[in-house]
């Protein structure tokens, strides 16, 4: 229950709003309460025929209840859904801001579906613990109080008989409607949960899904998801059902039994006649704040297991602690690695880099050569800040990385990967990503040195123009080159390159490199690549072999070793002359 705690804490910035609901939700109770009891005795002593003067009280009575039970049920349901979509709005906040840090070291297993689960379906089922869940109990049990002092006056046995019924109503009910919801509601929200990953793997593979003609497969699987929601939603509503007809069953009962208990008394005149009516009636209306409890059971059913997922992916611990560290210095002299050795958590046996080495200076250029698996990409990692090393140590200007604040070390770095992740929005824009203060002028001079403002200029509406879901409308070479333009916006002293050119064709690549080299002008360059075109203009060259660097130094000083680097470049001039 844990859950419900936290659930509960995240109320108590709107205690104010929250006691303000509850109060109104009891007048709306007691309003109905008192329309009913004052509307039958109205009507029970006007069947004497006494003077109208006699009934005025009463027909105001009737008057004032039935227009503030109105007034108050809607002030209760602004207050409470206030409340509520405020609480959602801040969950949903919280639940960004946490999930944020966490990328990409945490979430490289969390499917993409989950997380949008997570932030869309899951937390709109936790609008149903304020409103469904918190709120009916409390204005139940303080209504059912008035409630027995009122009837007790009359009769001890009219207020056992009340509380009796509502027990059965309020307790015993819920009791059966939770132990029968649970498993529906545990299995409800599973599958919304995997059909929304599914979801997102079909839009986002639907070209895939297509041409190997598996989109009926695709269907069949999302169909059979659907339909045991489907289901899971026709088990809750049938035991919704239930509930209503055994809530219904205990108010008739009351009030049966009410009469039998009753019209003795009148007989005897130990109760007035005209209050039969107001017992029966009164009573009846008195169980209207005991009807949402089974709902409550079953709403709490759904928000745990929701509330669960979203913490659990939210308290996971960072990989890198993004509040810690101090800025680092401004000016560039020297980022060096040296003795860095690292594993991933998943397989601490097996390094991925083992007593890494080397020092990049403002004006050069360095590349790290190696086949796939080679651990090159996992320097980029670690240079991000994405992940963490334990050995060996990163500096930057002689401060280790650890000791500087990531969010301010990121700064340092203009990045350049290998698929860029392109928006929705405008050229502009998108370049923008690298530096949000970029003028408009800066932006153009980016696109310059990536060579693209011509292509750009063509567009329709130039640096205005959408360029689609990650760039749909542009082709590999113009996405690769609008993300050099970003690293050129930011102007960071330090360009980090991961196989950019590693999906093009030789014209693109060509174009690519021209507009790297031009963009790394007076910065230290860090080029991951297993593509050996260009290297001759790189001045030093380090060559990896499972984590290790097995040579290292010039183009020409590795092909006069005839070691590694030699056979790669070998290899890589006979593929491309059999094309």
């Amino acid at each position: 229950m844990s859950v419900v705690r936290r659930l509960f804490g995240l109320l108590s910035e709107y205690k104010k709003g929250v006691a303000l609901s509850i109060l109104l939700g009891w007048a709306t109770v007691t309003s109905w309460i008192a329309l009913l009891s004052t509307s039958s005795y109205l009507i029970s002593y006007a069947a004497l025929q006494p003077s109208v003067a006699e009934l005025q009280v009463a027909i105001v009575g009737v008057r004032f209840f039935g227009i503030s039970r109105g007034v108050f049920r809607y002030l209760e349901r602004l207050v409470s859904h206030t409340v509520t979509f405020k609480l959602l709005a801040n969950l949903r906040g919280w639940l960004y801001q946490r999930i944020e840090p966490l990328a990409p070291a945490k979430l490289q297993d969390v499917q993409g579906g989950d997380l949008l689960s997570g932030i869309t379906s899951d937390v709109e089922t936790l609008e149903n613990f304020y409103v469904r869940v918190v709120a009916p109990p409390i204005v139940a049990l303080i209504s059912a109080m008035g409630v027995l002092w009122f009837f007790g006056r009359w009769s001890v046995s009219f207020a056992v008989t009340i509380l009796a019924f509502q027990l059965f109503a309020g307790v015993f009910v819920p009791v059966i409607i939770q132990w029968l919801s649970k498993k529906p509601s545990l299995q409800l929200v599973e599958t919304r949960s995997a059909a929304a990953s599914l979801l997102a793997e079909g839009v986002g593979g639907q070209a895939d899904l297509i041409a190997y003609g598996r989109q009926e497969d695709w269907l069949d699987a999302f169909t059979e998801l659907v339909n045991q929601q489907e289901k899971a939603e026709a088990t809750l509503n049938w035991i919704e059902g239930l509930h209503a007809g055994l809530s219904a069953l205990g108010v008739n009962l009351a009030a049966f039994i009410l009469l039998i208990l009753a019209a003795p008394m009148v007989a005897n005149d130990t109760l007035d006649g005209r209050l039969l009516a107001v017992v029966i009636l009164g009573s009846m209306a008195s169980f209207e704040a005991i009807q949402p409890l089974p709902q409550a059971f079953q709403k709490l059913a759904q928000v745990i297991p929701a509330g669960n997922r979203l913490f659990t992916l939210g308290d996971q611990k960072t990989e890198v602690d993004d509040e810690a560290g101090i800025p680092p210095e401004m000016e560039f002299l020297t980022l060096q690695i040296n003795n860095l050795h690292f594993s991933y958590s998943h397989d601490v046996n097996a390094p991925v880099l083992d007593e890494l080495n080397l020092s990049l200076e403002p004006d050069k250029k360095i590349a790290l050569v190696g086949t796939s698996g080679a651990g090159k990409s996992t320097i980029v990692n670690l240079l991000l800040r994405f992940w963490d090393y334990s050995e060996g140590t990163v500096t930057y200007n002689q401060q280790d990385l650890r000791s500087i604040s990531p969010e301010a070390w990121r700064k340092q770095i203009g990045y350049v990967p290998q698929s860029p992740f392109l928006f929705n929005t405008s050229v502009a824009e998108n370049i923008r990503i690298g530096r949000a203060s970029a003028t408009q002028s800066e932006i153009v001079q980016a696109a310059r040195v990536a060579n693209l403002d011509e292509f750009i200029r063509r567009l329709p509406q130039g640096y205005e123009t959408i360029i689609g879901e990650m760039g749909a409308f542009l082709s590999g070479g113009e996405r690769q080159r609008l993300s050099i333009a970003r690293a050129v916006v930011r102007d960071a002293p330090i360009l980090l390159l991961d196989e950019p050119t590693a999906n093009l064709d030789r014209m693109n690549e060509e174009l690519i490199l021209q507009a790297i080299f031009s963009a790394a002008k007076n910065k230290g360059l860090l080029w991951i690549t297993h593509r050996l075109t260009g290297l001759e203009q790189i001045d030093e060259i380090l060559v990896m072999v499972e984590g290790r660097i097995a040579e290292q130094g010039s183009h020409q000083d590795l092909l006069k070793k005839n070691g590694v680097y030699a056979q790669m470049v070998a290899m890589e001039r006979e593929i491309l002359s059999g094309f």
